[in-house]
């Protein structure tokens, strides 16, 4: 059905891109700009010839009967790919986009995407059929594949084209999609969900036919294809386009474009923004003229505050202005956009309580509360979309400071996947349970809407649950990539592994190295650097750290982290390590004094000292000789969980009570033992009623009690412990409370099972 908006009317994009032409004839409509050692080299393409060229292939794909069939358009990055693209669409075929499998790493992608598509046609180039036809037909299990060379099609066969009659219902291109598993996934996107949903670009960009769009995005993918490549074409401005490695190469000629054409609007995940402030010097931010920049969108990715802040500090001087950026949200499955800010004001920003976001509840902080989580506002829910927060458990609607699934709805919803009727109905077919509301696609992205915008929290399957607390991936990879400068922003894993049923779930993390920096720094310390930080920031402990060259992590076809593929690399031993560290496995814990040892109520300094590092040994399962005193305890990756059980053990040993954040107050071996020998800071005995002479049930590692005591005492003494930490929890998390209840019931559970 048409849009309702008066501008994108006619039914089909076909129709949208030959009224173009026919307005935008002579006007230059793709400039492609390739990179070599001996300077550029561009090529142009009107909107008239590029409408000559797409016409002559639809007519080769319409004498081979093309029309609503798959065609696969294997072609790299540049005009062609745009003519094939638009050929198929003039023709009413099913465009395919596929980047050519020039890498064996990609061969499998392209088999597993014939195989379930079926196509028999394909768009190419010469050049990539010469290399790659032989592959690719093989890949093919036997059918039989039509190759066509696009730049050797003859534009006087856009004589013997037809109009097609195209139903605006009918699938425009399929676009595969890695999510998290290593099976791409075909999104069936119809001529009315791409016309809804570049209205909703238009609307939300103000794009007019003065914009100048500058792109390095990949074509095969949606943000490179519908924002960049169809919104030029639909809404008649001119695009600036380099192949996807001119930017990796060199980031600043993303900028320089920007600033040599007078560039509008651009789009590009977070860490492009992060590698031009990283990969610039002052000279070169100094020559740029970024004044004209009105448009940055920032999607894709989770967009982070600080690299925001970081750009706009770097190319202010250069007429880079903040209110420019637009954070926003979508994904493939709703064609491209869903959300996003239109108006001319700076991204909202918001700090949060972590904790009450573990538990899936929005309670603001000051900005200098140390462990705040700072999210971006990714804008309100734009034209013809419905955006709702639902939990995912219940199906029921979430309000607002709540966070949940977010699910949508709107005329840019896709059909389904491909070949997939039962994920097509689990994924695109839900209902609310509460007013019966649906269909919505169920995007498995939680988030929630605070001040009128939506912020993205993670993806539901990405939650990090360490003892039952829940993490955001993106919150630990985020802060692991904060820990050194030789750590890649935007290329890191974490995730969570178990090697049986038996074994509690332990943290992971993979981080990809900057090649150049990495060489000049010291790769101990930088595994140092993200246990701490880890450590710091979340207290929990990283199970193992591994540091991988650039490009080794598994990413989707939009370069989005496929952590589940990446864990399941880690299980199999799949994956290409630079360097790598483990914990140790923790040693069988011993009590902490035996039943006949007084228990040192004014202990000196060195014996607090040598007590700590041998409990701590056990603990972590570390030697005695690796640890040092001066070092900081979240250098060991001791966890919360962990200190307050040291932190028990030792006033147990002790027999007089300390403050339960007393390794937060003095963080190092020494500072703890030099506080702990002063008279000052010896107070009553745990539970008013022990002396020094007398036997204590040590309260120990897993907080069961010491086998050498009597099951009687032993319930006495572990319930008279509890109560006494119970008495002081306003000063530790109610998580921490949770994992000591239930190591205290394990304790009883199991006092009375038999030997």
């Amino acid at each position: 059905m048409p849009i309702d908006s008066g501008f994108l009317v006619p039914p089909t994009l076909s129709d949208i891109v030959r009224g173009s032409a026919e307005r935008y004839s002579d006007k230059v409509a793709f400039d492609y700009c390739r990179y070599s050692p001996d300077g550029e080299e561009h090529s142009q393409l009107t909107y008239r010839e590029l409408d000559i060229n797409a016409r002559a292939i639809a007519s080769i794909l319409q004498q081979q009967g093309a029309a609503g069939e798959r065609v696969l358009v294997l072609c790299p990055s540049g005009l062609d790919f745009i003519a094939a693209f638009f050929g198929c669409i003039h023709a009413g075929a099913v465009a395919v986009p596929v980047h050519p499998p020039v890498r064996d790493k990609v061969m499998g992608r392209v088999a597993s995407i014939i195989a379930d598509v079926q196509a028999r046609l394909v768009l190419t180039t010469t050049e990539v059929q010469a290399k790659v036809r032989d592959v690719v037909d093989g890949l093919a299990d036997g059918s039989s594949l039509q190759w066509c060379a696009v730049d050797a099609v003859n534009p006087q066969s856009a004589a013997e084209w037809i109009t097609p009659d195209i139903d605006p219902s009918a699938i425009a291109f399929v676009q595969y999609t890695s999510g998290s598993t290593s099976a791409p996934k075909g999104v069936m996107v119809t001529h009315h969900n791409l016309l809804s949903n570049l209205e909703t670009i238009r609307r939300a960009t103000g794009w007019v036919d003065s914009y100048i769009a500058v792109s390095w995005l990949p074509p095969h993918h949606d943000m490179g294809l519908i924002s960049m490549i169809l919104g030029t074409m639909c809404f008649g401005g001119s695009c600036f386009l380099m192949p996807p490695e001119a930017f990796i190469e060199r980031p600043m000629r993303w900028l320089e474009a920007l600033s040599r054409y007078g560039g509008t609007i651009t789009a590009a995940p977070n860490f492009a923004y992060d590698l031009c402030v990283e990969r610039s010097s002052e000279p070169e931010r100094a020559a740029l003229d970024l004044s004209k920049w009105l448009l940055a969108v920032c999607a894709a990715e989770p967009v982070r505050a600080a690299t925001l802040d970081r750009f706009a500090n770097a190319f202010g001087p250069s007429g880079f202005q903040p209110e420019a950026f637009k954070p926003a949200y979508g994904l493939a499955e709703a064609t491209l956009l869903a959300s996003g800010q239109a108006d001319w004001i700076v991204p909202l920003v918001r700090h949060l309580d972590p904790v009450a976001l573990r538990e899936h509840h929005v309670v603001g902080v000051s900005p200098a509360h140390p462990a705040a989580v700072t999210l971006v506002g990714c804008g309100p829910a734009l034209y013809d979309v419905e955006v709702v927060i639902v939990d995912p458990d219940t199906r029921r609607s979430c309000a607002d400071g709540e966070v949940g699934e977010i699910w949508l709805a709107g005329g840019g919803i896709a059909l389904g996947y491909w070949g997939e009727p039962i994920k097509t109905e689990e994924t695109f077919s839900a209902f609310l349970a509460d007013t019966g509301r649906g269909p919505f696609l169920r995007t498995g992205d939680l988030g929630f809407f605070l001040d009128g915008e939506l912020f993205v929290t993670g993806r539901l399957k990405d939650l990090v649950i360490i003892r039952g607390r829940n993490y955001y991936a993106e919150d630990i990879e985020a802060t692991v990539q904060d820990s050194h400068a030789a750590l890649l922003r935007g290329r890191g894993a974490a995730f969570s592994v178990t090697r049986s049923s038996n074994d509690a779930e332990q943290l992971v993390v993979v981080q990809e190295v900057d090649r150049e920096r990495i060489r000049e720094a010291d790769v101990g310390a930088v595994i140092a650097a993200i246990r701490v930080a880890v450590t710091e920031d979340h207290e929990i402990q990283a199970h193992a750290v591994l540091l991988v060259e650039p490009l080794r992590i598994p990413t989707t076809s939009s370069g989005k982290i496929r952590r589940n593929a990446c864990r399941q690399r880690f299980l199999d031993g799949g994956l290409e390590v630079f360097a790598q560290w483990h914990a140790p496995a923790p040693r069988d814990p011993q009590p902490a004094v035996s039943p006949t040892e007084p228990t040192p109520l004014h202990a000196g300094r060195a014996e607090i000292a040598e007590w700590f590092v041998s409990r701590l040994s056990l603990e972590l399962g570390l030697s005695r000789a690796e640890i040092d005193t001066s070092l900081p305890l979240s250098h060991y990756g001791l966890d919360s969980i962990r200190a307050i059980r040291l932190t028990a053990a030792m006033e147990t040993w002790l027999g007089r009570e300390l403050s339960p954040t007393l390794t937060q107050e003095y963080p190092t071996i020494d500072l703890l033992s030099g506080h702990l020998a002063e008279p000052a800071a010896a107070v009553e005995t745990v539970g008013g009623s022990a002396s020094p002479a007398e036997p204590v049930a040590s309260i120990g590692v897993g907080c069961r009690p010491d086998p050498a005591v009597g099951s009687s005492e032993a319930t006495d003494v572990a319930g008279s412990g509890w109560m006494d930490l119970l008495d002081r929890m306003p000063k530790i998390s109610d998580e921490d409370v949770d994992e000591l209840l239930r190591q205290v019931m394990a304790a009883n559970d199991n006092r009375d099972e038999p030997a």
